[in-house]
């Protein structure tokens, strides 16, 4: 597989703003974690594979997906993984160029900076680093690297494009196009100086040396 992968959370799903995303960009797999399942088979949205230990949308709609002829993997309540873990591992099953996570952000925070340490954990692993991983809802597009790249076209959506050390330091960071450019510099993990910059240029980029960087592509409406 050479094409985009997406996964369906179970944390906050802003309708239109997926059915319009997903319309606008297509994708080859599209996998959801627990709840969301319930929102793909509400929409319409024709899933791959449904994971999850089903504890909080219930035995039922694991079955009703069955029905269906969808692929469940349950899982037990108590085990290592959140639910979109097990989404993230089965996506990259199928070798992505890319995943797409929607659920992932909203008001459980303690789930937010469990994923952000999903993609950033992905990034450093060899096996996975040139997946990229994103996290997105309606104003964050938020993703990890571990070598250079261009910034995608669709950033330009977004007022502010901030940068933080996933790893204990990112050395060579080097952003051209940006309102604030660095050429070699190194950001340490405990570095808030990347954030809030801005696009200046349709072309931007993103040298990397060492380390995983965090993305983080944000607005406030």
């Amino acid at each position: 597989m050479s094409g985009r992968a997406v996964i369906i959370s179970g944390g906050a799903l802003e309708e239109g703003f997926i059915l319009r995303y997903l319309e606008k960009h297509p994708y080859e797999k599209l996998i959801a974690a627990e709840g969301g399942a319930a929102f793909c088979l509400r929409n319409g949205l024709v899933m791959d594979l449904a994971v999850g230990d089903f504890d909080t949308a219930g035995e039922a709609l694991a079955g009703e997906l069955e029905r269906r002829g969808i692929s469940v993997e349950r899982y037990p309540s108590r085990k290592d993984d959140p639910d979109t873990s097990i989404a993230l591992h089965a996506a990259f099953s199928f070798e992505p160029s890319e995943v797409m996570i929607f659920g992932a952000m909203g008001t459980r925070q303690d789930h937010f900076i469990a994923n952000l340490a999903m993609i950033g954990g992905a990034a450093l692993d060899p096996e996975t680093a040139d997946i990229p991983v994103i996290l997105i809802d309606a104003h964050n597009r938020i993703s990890a690297h571990a070598k250079s790249f261009r910034v995608p076209e669709e950033c330009a959506e977004y007022p502010y494009i901030s940068f933080f050390a996933f790893s204990e330091k990112v050395t060579g960071l080097s952003l051209k196009g940006f309102s604030y450019p660095t050429e070699d510099f190194t950001l340490y993990k405990e570095d808030v100086i990347g954030t809030s910059n801005y696009l200046t240029e349709g072309n931007a980029s993103v040298g990397i040396g060492e380390g995983v960087l965090i993305m983080a592509c944000a607005g406030d409406a």
